[in-house]
């Protein structure tokens, strides 16, 4: 496995990868209509372009034998998308695909953010995560996050609620 810094080359893959571990996880829990608003705002190529040209806004892949399996999104400064806070980075999105899962992967997406974070001077990583994705918050809890509120996230028509998790650094 490797973790390397996306370049603007990476933009099918991260697109690819977005779209597919999206449906995996929440297919089976949403309407139609409002995966395919989601997946079309986005999920979409041009709202997935200016993210990855922005300086704030840091992604990896993630390769197994030259295939991108994954990706992680990590953002600072005001293009966080709560808290703004200048010692903070959120993790915005860490998707790996099903097929991929249980094999250490998001473990080390995670250590790669704390070094990221370290570097850059930060005192703590926070994350949104649905309140509803019961193996994802395990997951946080179990390398050290603590749920420390709740925000919106919105979803196509639906407004769900996240729980906002931290971890210290």
């Amino acid at each position: 496995m490797q973790i390397i810094k996306a370049s603007s080359s990476d933009l099918f893959s991260i697109v690819d990868i977005a779209r597919r571990t999206f449906i995996e996880t929440y297919d089976k829990f949403n309407t139609r209509e409002n995966m395919n608003l989601y997946l079309e705002n986005t999920l979409c190529k041009s709202k997935l372009q200016v993210e990855l040209e922005n300086p704030h806004s840091n992604f990896y892949i993630v390769k197994s034998s030259n295939e991108v399996i994954g990706y992680l999104k990590v953002n600072e400064k005001h293009v966080q998308t709560e808290f703004k806070e200048e010692d903070s980075l959120e993790i915005e999105r860490i998707y790996v695909l099903k097929a991929f899962h249980f094999q250490g992967i998001g473990k080390m997406l995670i250590k790669k953010t704390i070094q990221f974070a370290k570097f850059k001077g930060k005192k703590k990583i926070w994350l949104g995560v649905w309140k509803e994705n019961k193996e994802a918050i395990r997951f946080y809890q179990k390398l050290g996050f603590s749920n420390v509120g709740e925000h919106v996230f919105v979803f196509g028509n639906e407004r769900q609620v996240d729980f906002v998790m931290e971890l210290s650094i």
